[in-house]
């Protein structure tokens, strides 16, 4: 399972993870703390639904999110260093999207869903993706996208370091 590469990787690298969830309440936490000994490397999680929990907890600019919403690359690059700086961690992982049925737009379809994940130096990098089906169905895929997408920068982190 991709959560045990994920483990691996950080208890070997002595390196911390914290998350940011808001379309997936939780779901991304949920599947990391299924393997035994997560506690070694993840510090923990905060689902900020709303857009008050975003600026009080995860200190999203309020003109951020006023300028371009709350599901942005914008807001999702806010929420992880804001995951970063409130724990401390060495890896934040940010998500935020529509999960439907509503709440969609032209510009911004149910199913647009953000990534963000920001290390310590570093510029927050963020995906943007569109997915299909229902609410469950979005965010099922949006959970294992997100854990995808931080297994491939683990990756791409170590290929890196090798180099050097």
């Amino acid at each position: 399972m991709i959560e045990d590469k994920i483990q691996k990787f950080f208890i070997e690298h002595k390196m911390t993870l914290s998350v940011a969830e808001s379309c997936t309440g939780g779901g991304v936490a949920a599947r990391l703390v299924q393997v035994p000994d997560c506690s070694l490397y993840f510090l923990g999680g905060i689902v900020c639904y709303s857009r008050v929990s975003k600026e009080k907890f995860l200190e999203v600019k309020s003109d951020t999110l006023a300028r371009f919403g709350e599901v942005s690359s914008q807001t999702v690059q806010e929420m992880a260093v804001g995951t970063l700086t409130q724990f401390s961690s060495d890896i934040a992982l940010a998500i935020t999207g529509i999960a439907g049925p509503s709440g969609g737009s032209p510009e911004k379809p149910i199913g647009t869903v953000y990534f963000g994940i920001a290390t310590k130096g570093n510029f927050p990098l963020f995906w943007k993706h569109l997915f299909d089906g229902s609410r469950p169905q979005i965010i099922s895929q949006s959970i294992e996208m997100a854990l995808i997408l931080l297994w491939e920068h683990l990756r791409a982190l170590s290929t890196q370091s090798a180099t050097n």
